[in-house]
């Protein structure tokens, strides 16, 4: 973070050295949005140095934050994401 070029190779990076893992898995700047990745907890401390806070916006199995956004999970009922600003 900080250079022009810093998303463009944090995306590199999250390409070259989880591309199966993480293909699920979007970013916005320094946000990231994880799909059906249960691994994902587990690298980490991969990915971020431990110095650094992160903050889980996760608010129930089938519900979570990004970017101002209620993202909710209704795949078995409608097949779909539905999203509200928040």
């Amino acid at each position: 973070m900080g250079t022009n070029s810093a998303p463009l190779l944090a995306d590199l990076f999250l390409h070259m050295s989880k591309a199966v893992e993480f293909s699920t898995t979007f970013r916005y700047i320094d946000d990231l949005f994880s799909v059906n990745n249960d691994n994902f907890g587990n690298s980490i401390p991969e990915i971020y140095p431990s110095e650094l806070e992160l903050k889980d916006t996760t608010l129930s199995s089938t519900e979570v934050c990004y970017l101002d956004t209620k993202i909710v999970h209704a795949w078995r009922q409608q097949r779909t994401f539905s999203h509200q600003r928040v």
